[in-house]
């Protein structure tokens, strides 16, 4: 489709504008929004990595020995989110910051190596 195409040039051209504009982004995204009902996923890598992975499987086998299941579920569920994105981004070679749309779905993929990554980010956690 030719407009998500435009719209995903635009949006990947504002992670490393100067002259980035909130108001430009939540534009784009209204625009895909009401235009074809997308929905909107975050893939944060800076959080979800190897090392949070690692800790929190440390912290469910300690969990565990203790007899704090509770705990220990939301470490497995943590270790879990931390597989989805690292299988995610391996899969599909992910290097940089960018937009990608599947499936109906706008997908933002932070890595936090792009120029406005930090404001885009806050943006994505306040739409929830």
């Amino acid at each position: 489709m030719e407009i998500i195409d435009d719209i995903l040039t635009k949006l990947n051209t504002l992670l490393e504008c100067d002259n980035f504009s909130l108001t430009e982004l939540a534009g784009l995204i209204s625009q895909l929004k009401e235009v074809l009902h997308s929905k909107f996923k975050l893939f944060d890598f800076v959080f979800y990595n190897e090392k949070l992975q690692q800790e929190s499987k440390e912290r469910k086998t300690a969990s565990i020995k203790s007899a704090q299941y509770e705990m220990a579920a939301k470490m497995r569920d943590i270790e879990l989110m931390c597989e989805k994105h690292l299988q995610f981004k391996n899969e599909r070679n992910v290097i940089k910051s960018k937009f990608i749309y599947e499936k109906n779905h706008l997908i933002y993929l932070h890595l936090g190596n792009a120029k406005n990554d930090i404001t885009i980010l806050d943006y994505f956690k306040m739409l929830g």
